[in-house]
């Protein structure tokens, strides 16, 4: 017979409950979602857009998700890890013999949040310097000279803008594998409470 528990607002056996946590936690999302609220928006003619209020002017991006799209534990701009974290505290208040196995899923869950947050802000920071190199093209001149020079510093700009396009994509991919540690992470939680189902 399972373990019985009757603490923390709960009733029930440790299997019965555990089986109800791990619906609860599969129906967290996380998204690669490659952090697109940062992008900068761009013309039809394939140049940044900018809003300029005043004397001071500004590269256009999508603006936050909506709430339903930040909903998931990847995100940088979510509660949704918070929700999680108040879901296995419960688990464990209501089961101590299992508090090492909650405490090290919150901490190790934490640093990953810190890890989306400095990701998404050198995805924020990347995307400004592409629009910056987009608007700021070598400048045009006249001679044959100049006109040679024109070209390396053009050939110079076309590969200043592959290696930003290049370091965004490493930033996108950056996400994605942090997002399959948080899958990791919550799936080792599961298996090692699992394990507790077995013991007296």
């Amino acid at each position: 017979m399972g373990k019985r528990i009757e603490e923390a607002g709960c009733a029930g056996d440790f299997t019965a409950v555990l089986t109800e946590l791990k619906a609860n936690l599969a129906q967290a999302k996380i998204l690669d979602c490659d952090l697109s609220h940062e992008r900068v928006l761009w013309d039809a003619q394939g140049c940044p857009r900018r809003r300029t209020l005043g004397e001071e002017s500004h590269f256009l991006r999508p603006g936050i998700c909506s709430a339903s799209k930040r909903a998931h534990l990847g995100c940088a701009h979510t509660t949704a890890r918070d929700g999680v974290i108040a879901r296995v505290q419960q688990f464990g208040a209501a089961f101590p013999a299992v508090a090492a196995e909650i405490a090290d899923f919150i901490a190790c869950l934490r640093e990953l949040e810190m890890q989306v947050i400095r990701i998404d802000r050198a995805k924020s920071r990347a995307e400004l310097e592409l629009a910056g190199l987009l608007l700021n093209p070598a400048p045009l001149t006249t001679g044959q000279d100049s006109l040679n020079r024109q070209a390396q510093a053009v050939q110079g700009g076309q590969q200043e803008l592959l290696q930003q396009r290049h370091k965004i994509g490493k930033i996108n991919a950056e996400h994605r594998q942090t997002n399959g540690q948080i899958r990791r992470l919550v799936a080792t939680l599961l298996a090692r409470l699992s394990r507790h189902e077995d013991k007296p």
